[in-house]
């Protein structure tokens, strides 16, 4: 039997409940093989790229989507007495932030977003399940808050704060990834961010944001980009049928300059 007509076979017989465990179970095996929808830091890899990165780069930590201190509370145990700025617009999320890293000396931590320019935005958040807030409505079962909240350029604070490098940029922001990219333009620019963390998943769907769009943003600047892993980096070797799968993935783009010292800890892919 030729090789479309399995393919036929068994999409015709898709209601039989046995396929159907099957298929769900194939697909969560999946994610699980794909390192997707895994969101424990200290476990799907986040941690181990935060180390590698900071052991080897100096600078200031960035933590742009800080929500209530989940990610910055991991990297705290990685980074020594660095300096770590923390941005989290949203109020009730701020105070909790507060109350978990507020008594931290090196812990910077600002009440607003990063984007491409300063301004207030509308912005929804999610009371019951706050990593869900976002600056894009959808269309799902959670209940959701309009509020305004005030974005900052991040080369401007760069800038303000008299910031001269930064090891590491993590980017949680559920859909304004690119935005806050180009908000640091002129600072990747100068060289001044060895590797920026971000995520790519659902809420891209709607900003119309593909993987491509980060691949080639970072290319422009001389960064490559890897996939996050649980014990290591795997180059990615962009192929459009594979990669745009808005799942939910981290990466981690990597200076070039800084790959090289990297070699032996980057996987190919």
């Amino acid at each position: 039997m030729k090789r479309d007509q399995i393919r036929a076979s068994i999409a015709s017989r898709r209601n039989n409940p046995v396929l159907r465990y099957i298929a769900r179970g194939a697909e969560k095996y999946l994610r699980a093989y794909n390192n997707q929808r895994n969101w424990d830091a200290k476990f799907n890899g986040e941690a181990h790229a935060l180390r590698l990165i900071t052991s080897r780069c100096e600078g200031d930590i960035i933590d742009v989507g800080a929500n209530e201190g989940q990610w910055a509370s991991m990297a705290l145990e990685a980074i020594s007495d660095r300096q770590l700025h923390c941005f989290e617009p949203a109020g009730s999320n701020f105070e909790t932030l507060c109350q978990n890293l507020g008594s931290r000396p090196n812990v910077v931590l600002n009440k607003f977003g990063l984007g491409e320019e300063t301004k207030d935005i509308e912005f929804n958040f999610y009371p019951d399940s706050p990593t869900r807030s976002t600056a894009f409505f959808v269309e799902d079962r959670y209940k959701k808050e309009r509020i305004s909240v005030s974005i900052v350029r991040g080369d401007d604070y760069v800038s303000q704060k008299d910031i001269h490098k930064i090891s590491f940029l993590k980017i949680d922001v559920e859909g304004m990834e690119i935005e806050v990219l180009r908000g640091f333009a002129g600072t990747m620019k100068a060289g001044k961010i060895q590797a920026v963390q971000f995520e790519h998943g659902q809420y891209h769907i709607i900003t119309r944001h593909f993987l491509k769009d980060f691949v080639d943003l970072f290319r422009a600047s001389h960064y490559g980009v890897f996939r996050i892993l649980p014990h290591g980096l795997q180059a990615l070797h962009y192929d459009v049928e594979s990669d745009e799968r808005f799942t939910g993935e981290n990466f981690l783009a990597v200076r070039d300059d800084i790959q090289r010292e990297l070699r032996g800890s980057l996987r190919p892919g």
